[in-house]
């Protein structure tokens, strides 16, 4: 994960824990997964142009580099995912997941 500071683009199969880091870096997305829930996960990422979904589970190397040099050139991509990283950052999940916990507990 120490070389994501240095990448322009991050190319994922859709699972949770990689679309976070890349949001948590600001990089778009190229996203190539449809099994195991990854298809929600990859359509969010194209829908709200985070990057590019490319709706398959096995993708060529002529979809990746297409999509890749996509994400790199098209600017509306790199300017959602870094607000989307912005955003992200206004929050303290431990925090949050305390004081939630904590409501619960209180209740009963």
């Amino acid at each position: 994960m120490w070389t994501l500071p240095f990448a322009n683009a991050y190319v994922t199969n859709g699972r949770f824990g990689g679309v976070l880091l890349s949001i948590r870096h600001g990089l778009p997305i190229v996203a190539a997964g449809a099994h195991e829930g990854k298809n929600e996960i990859c359509a969010r990422a194209g829908f709200f142009k985070y990057g590019i979904n490319l709706n398959t589970e096995t993708p060529s190397s002529e979809q990746l580099r297409t999509a890749v040099a996509e994400v790199m050139e098209n600017n509306i991509y790199s300017k959602n995912i870094r607000n989307l990283s912005k955003e992200f950052q206004r929050y303290n999940p431990n925090e949050l997941s305390l004081g939630y916990i904590g409501e619960i507990l209180n209740k009963n």
